[in-house]
C-alpha cells in the first residue's frame, strides 16, 4: 500500500492511501479530489485523517474518507466510558441495597473483578 500526503490548509494534511502498482494517473487525480473534499470538510467544521484509494471495476475507483479521532472514540473511548459509569451505577447500587456487608463486600469484589478483566484486555 503507498501514501502521500495532500495539504488541505496550511494546519490539515490527509493522508492519502492507495494500492500499489495504481497508475500515478489516478493517484494524482485521487489527490485532487481529496484536496476538494478535505477543503469543504473544513468550511463544514469537519475534518478527516485519512482517505483510501479502492478500485472497485476496472474503470471505476472509490475514495473513502476516514476521521480517526471517531474510530477512536466508538472502538475505545466510548466502550470505556460505559463501563466506568455501569461500574459506579453498581457501586451506587450495591452501597443503597441495604444489604449485609458479607454481601455488598462480595458484591463490589465481584464488580471490580469485571473491571479489572476489562483493564487488562
Amino acid at each position: 500500500m503507498g501514501d502521500e500526503l495532500v495539504k488541505v490548509t496550511p494546519n490539515l494534511d490527509i493522508k492519502l492511501n492507495f494500492p500499489d502498482g495504481m497508475a500515478r494517473d489516478i493517484v494524482s487525480a485521487a489527490a485532487v479530489a481529496v484536496m476538494g473534499v478535505g477543503v469543504e470538510l473544513v468550511k463544514a467544521g469537519m475534518s478527516a485523517a485519512s482517505a483510501v484509494v479502492q478500485a472497485y471495476e476496472e474503470t471505476k475507483v472509490r475514495i473513502t474518507f476516514y476521521e480517526e479521532r471517531g474510530r477512536y472514540s466508538r472502538e475505545y473511548i466510548i466502550p470505556t466510558l460505559a463501563l466506568y459509569d455501569a461500574v459506579q451505577s453498581a457501586r451506587n447500587y450495591i452501597n443503597d441495597s441495604g444489604w449485609d456487608d458479607d454481601l455488598r463486600k462480595m458484591a463490589l469484589q465481584d464488580v471490580y473483578k469485571i473491571l479489572e478483566k476489562y483493564r487488562k484486555r
